[in-house]
């Protein structure tokens, strides 16, 4: 017990806390300690927590809190005065969900922008990105998030415990979904580790359900409304179990997801990140309703577990700084003797799943670019007319639809198979350079050439011919012709060819 709360002091107030306690309890010794009073009891009922909850329901309204503890046996009740807290206003609740629904509807409309091919900031400003991004995301997404909420709020009102309503956390651009969630905040210590379960269980169960047809309905709009096709590159969401499963139901491709269906993986991410068996979070809750005191061995594996995971996803290394900032170690209810049932051990089992069913190690990465960019034959005479012609295949071996640019970049002569110097161009040789293929690839300048969009996992092939003129060839056997290849805007994800073409001897 907390020594900076006074034990009520006067007489008649341990007069009428005694009256009330022995309404519930039979009193056999009551003893004065520095910070409470303390009754030793025997129930005057069978139910021992139902004799303890509703002796709490008439103290606290009274200012009184009680605590049930057992001590060498023997049921102690210690009461202590309430402690002082300043009542909530309502008028930031109001201010952070006005600012969250903002934050929200902007990152729907980035989102709804980015999925109909629009990429200006006119465009993201037109009436109907406006609607759209906030019907397909903003309103989804804060759906989830009040339902989770409003779960945990409904259940502390069952049990009688004082809660405020739900604070909102907005998050202006350029944080990708405009939220970083929201809570409720405990005004009165929690009765019991049958409340604890119920309360910590209601926010993500709800919010889980809610989540679901919100998913599958975003994954179903994907399918019959696809994106517009843009350049490689981009983030992609990674995949839980859960949410793979609900893409058996309507498969989908990471790459392509309607709106909807990110805020319904926001959704299931956010449950997956409050079931965390850690101090504060609803995890932390269900986890010491199941194991008591014991939790706290679970919450530092937690936090050792997002270090290591913060290698392959530095925001982990955030979170578990921001968990270790809001404690790892969880209050004790006031019913410290009290047992769950077997309906909340289920509860508890069902959260586990849960989570390990909906976490996400590395919840957003850099879309995969990978190409492979060969030619069948690398190696060839040129003809008497001074041309000569290759032909080149690229693959697209990642995950999101790209175009590629084909450049030449330096064409030199050789008296042997030695690698192509660096400056470029051979002033001794004139080329003249030429891209023929049946599938639009079209002239970027007088080297280099862009490809259609390939799927992924499909290939171009097409044909170069370079027709080749050198002054004085003497000494030399080869001309070296290097290409390269990479993803539209993204040049540091090259490949490279060097042709090797035989001069007449």
């Amino acid at each position: 017990m907390s020594a900076s709360i006074p034990y009520p002091s006067q007489n008649s107030e341990i007069e009428q806390v005694k009256r009330i306690v022995g309404k519930y309890f039979s009193i056999y010794e009551i003893r004065l300690t520095p910070s409470d009073v303390s009754f030793y009891v025997r129930s005057a009922f069978s139910d021992v927590d139902q004799s303890f909850d509703a002796l709490r329901r008439e103290l606290v309204p009274q200012n009184f809190v009680p605590m049930l503890t057992l001590e060498s046996g023997q049921y102690v009740i210690h009461v202590m005065k309430t402690p002082h807290t300043r009542d909530t206003n309502v008028v930031w609740n109001i201010l952070l969900l006005i600012g969250t629904l903002c934050t929200t509807a902007f990152a729907g409309m980035s989102l709804w922008a980015g999925y109909v091919g629009i990429n200006t900031l006119e465009g993201m400003l037109r009436a109907d990105v406006v609607i759209y991004g906030v019907l397909f995301f903003g309103m989804p997404l804060m759906l989830i998030l009040g339902i989770h909420e409003m779960g945990h709020y409904l259940a502390a009102r069952r049990h009688g415990v004082k809660a405020t309503l739900p604070y909102f956390i907005p998050v202006p651009p350029p944080f990708l979904f405009g939220t970083m969630g929201a809570f409720i905040s405990i005004k009165e210590p929690i009765p019991d580790r049958k409340a604890l379960m119920d309360i910590g269980f209601a926010g993500p169960i709800s919010g889980f359900i809610v989540a679901i047809p919100v998913t599958i309905t975003g994954l179903y709009l994907s399918t019959i409304f696809p994106p517009a096709i843009t350049d490689g590159g981009g983030l992609i969401l990674g995949t839980s179990i859960f949410y793979e499963a609900l893409a058996m139901l309507v498969p989908f491709t990471p790459a392509g997801l309607h709106p909807m269906a990110i805020a319904g993986w926001v959704g299931l991410f956010v449950t997956a990140i409050n079931l965390l068996p850690v101090g504060q979070l609803d995890g932390g809750h269900i986890l010491y309703a199941l194991i008591g005191n014991n939790a706290r061995y679970f919450g530092y594996a937690a936090i050792f577990a997002m270090l290591i995971m913060s290698f392959l996803y530095p925001g982990w290394l955030f979170f578990a700084f921001l968990v270790v900032i809001l404690g790892l170690r969880h209050p004790q209810p006031l019913n410290t003797v009290s047992k769950i049932d077997t309906k909340r051990q289920i509860f508890g089992i069902l959260a586990v799943l849960i989570l390990f069913t909906s976490f996400v190690a590395i919840p957003i990465r850099d879309a995969d670019v990978s190409f492979r960019f060969s030619s069948d034959v690398t190696e060839k005479p040129v003809s008497k007319d001074g041309s000569v012609s290759f032909t080149m295949i690229i693959k697209n071996e990642g995950e999101v639809y790209t175009r590629y640019t084909v450049k030449l970049v330096k064409v030199r002569l050789s008296n042997n198979n030695a690698t192509i110097p660096d400056n470029g161009f051979e002033s001794n040789i004139s080329v003249q350079f030429a891209f023929t293929h049946g599938q639009d690839v079209s002239l970027v300048s007088n080297y280099s050439v862009e490809t259609p969009r390939i799927a992924p996992g499909d290939q171009v092939t097409f044909d170069v011919s370079l027709q080749i003129a050198i002054k004085n060839y003497s000494g030399y056997n080869f001309v070296k012709a290097e290409f390269v290849a990479y993803p539209v805007g993204i040049e540091n994800k090259d490949e490279s060819i060097v042709f090797t073409i035989s001069l007449p001897g």
